[in-house]
């Protein structure tokens, strides 16, 4: 009888013929080719997801910019802590009214497309400000379909 554990699969004979007698260790056989080992269950990729007929998990396209991008190993880091400093700044801008909403967006968007301007080249602060355009125009026509 053979008993699957950890990738491996043991043998757990109750009667062994293995010499004299003595207690047999269970032998262990490799059943990384074996085909009756079920992978775990985890995550769905988004291609699953998508097959399902769901709508995969986040903004594709801005999964699609940061593609498109191809920052580079230097860039990567400091873009991800922009992008990492602005969801904090978002989750703050709930807590405040609309003018400190204003007043406080006006300055934090200053410095970020400042910093934005000395990281990227022109070809990706181009794709950047046409992205943002895009979204910004995205919203202004999911707010006049709610009016």
């Amino acid at each position: 009888m053979f008993v699957v554990a950890g990738g491996l699969a043991l043998n757990a004979g109750c009667g062994s013929s293995h010499g004299s007698g003595s207690k047999s260790e269970p032998a262990a056989v490799n059943t990384s080719q074996a085909a009756d080992v079920k992978p775990k269950k985890g995550k769905k990729s988004p291609n699953k997801a998508q097959a399902a007929g769901k709508k995969p998990k986040g903004n594709t396209a801005y999964t699609k910019l940061i593609a498109d991008l191809k920052l580079t190993d230097e860039q990567r880091p400091t873009f991800q802590a922009l992008q990492k400093k602005q969801k904090a700044f978002m989750a703050e801008q709930k807590q405040r009214s609309a003018e400190e909403k204003k007043a406080a967006g006006k300055t934090f968007y200053k410095e970020r497309n400042a910093k934005l301007k000395e990281l990227l080249t022109e070809t990706q602060l181009t794709q950047w400000k046409a992205f943002q355009a895009k979204q910004r125009a995205a919203r202004e026509k999911k707010a006049k379909e709610k009016k």
